[in-house]
């Protein structure tokens, strides 16, 4: 490509412009509600429960709950490849250091 500086442009120039439009909407929405309904707090986040939680935003509420993650030992146990390789060699040496002891046992003179 002769000119990588105006594929640049290409990209930039209207996403900064999306950017900025939605920037600008959300900031007349926020300003809108607060003339309109000014005893309202602008936005409130709670935590009813344990991962669900509650957004008030101008008296608007909206609930969700995030997706709880599994437990680390049962995650890895499923997955075992995304474990770094130091610590499965370790995790290997660790199970089976049982093993060579016992085997280096049988071999000391004392």
């Amino acid at each position: 490509m002769k000119h990588p500086f105006r594929a640049f442009l290409w990209g930039f120039v209207p996403t900064l412009c999306v950017f900025a439009l939605v920037a600008g909407l959300c900031t007349v929405w926020v300003n809108t509600q607060l003339v309109l309904t000014p005893g309202a707090a602008l936005f409130q986040l709670q935590e009813s429960e344990p991962f669900r939680y509650t957004l008030e935003a101008f008296g608007t509420e909206l609930s969700f709950q995030l997706p709880q993650l599994p437990d680390q030992l049962t995650f890895f146990s499923k997955y075992p490849s995304l474990l770094p390789r130091s610590l499965r060699l370790t995790a290997w040496i660790w199970d089976n250091l049982s093993q060579w002891m016992a085997y280096l046992r049988d071999f000391l003179p004392y």
